[in-house]
């Protein structure tokens, strides 16, 4: 929480900027290929009920006009996380990418047990570097909202930010 409001702070702080001189004000869009480290802000800075800490992570952006795929890295090779789920919303410097997805049940067709959404807001420091910020939010339907066994809850919000850089043309990892 002490987090969120220090950037609500800043935000009115900083208030309307002034014009940029240069020629591209947007600093090329973002078709390309984004990498960087998300360093994951401690859950006892927001939420130690429901907030979960990961270890840091090296992730991936594909992004070409209105479509993207999203990479992660865990030393083992390079993975997309939930292949076509993801959507990009961009405005000027500044986009989000998210998806949603859940646990089915392959009988019925019905969701149950989980349902995750991941989300990556993100703006131009630059015309090669993005300062991105991430949020996972998971919620373990069939559990009470206080469980924790073994690593696994209830609910859980993950919180992380970084910087990635642009590292390319649209390629796969």
């Amino acid at each position: 929480m002490h987090y969120l409001k220090l950037l609500l702070i800043a935000i009115l702080l900083l208030g309307p900027m002034p014009a940029m001189a240069d020629d591209d004000p947007y600093y090329g869009g973002f078709d390309g290929r984004w990498e960087g480290m998300l360093q994951f802000v401690p859950a006892e800075a927001y939420d130690p009920q429901i907030g979960y800490t990961s270890e840091s992570g090296h992730v991936a952006f594909a992004i070409k006009g209105d479509t993207v795929s999203v990479y992660s890295n865990d030393g083992t090779g390079w993975q997309e996380n939930m292949p076509g789920n993801f959507r990009i919303v961009m405005h000027k410097t500044n986009g989000v990418i998210f998806a949603h997805h859940s646990s089915v049940d392959n009988k019925s067709g019905k969701t149950y047990g989980w349902v995750e959404t991941w989300n990556f807001t993100f703006t131009h420091k630059d015309e090669k570097t993005l300062y991105v910020l991430f949020t996972r939010a998971v919620n373990n339907l069939g559990v009470p909202h206080d469980y924790k066994v073994q690593g696994a809850r209830g609910r859980m919000l993950t919180i992380a930010h970084g910087e990635f850089s642009r590292t390319g043309n649209v390629t796969v990892p």
